[in-house]
């Protein structure tokens, strides 16, 4: 059974892996637009100096808004920080832009997200 700081690394890893695999597409980032000028995913997070992710704000656990609070807590918002402390140094460079299920595959290939962290699923 998995410890969970090691649960929490592997997660990271694999996501990061993801990352990095889509930002390597020449293709990645491209919107029809032309607002990124052609950049990788990853060129433009190191250019705007922080990562937008889409994230889910109604699933208990993995991200949810905190009535109290405003802000988005959960699992899947621990793994967007963590990754940007990997990538940027910060943790704080993040900012949450909130999907659905149907919602975050066009905001990603619009350009409109960075990368999804929405208890998405193989199928």
């Amino acid at each position: 059974m998995f410890k969970t700081k090691k649960f929490l690394l592997l997660t990271v890893v694999a996501l990061m892996a993801v990352m990095v695999l889509a930002a390597c597409n020449s293709d990645a980032g491209n919107s029809s637009d032309g607002k990124d000028g052609g950049e990788s995913v990853f060129e433009t997070i190191k250019k705007r100096d922080k990562i937008v992710f889409g994230v889910k704000y109604d699933t208990k656990l993995f991200g949810l808004k905190n009535p109290s609070s405003g802000e988005v807590e959960g699992f899947d918002i621990d793994v967007a920080k963590q990754l940007a402390k990997e990538i940027l140094g910060d943790e704080t460079k993040v900012e949450f832009v909130e999907v659905t299920s149907k919602t975050r595959i066009p905001l990603l290939n619009k350009g409109d997200i960075d990368a999804i962290i929405a208890t998405m699923t193989i199928t």
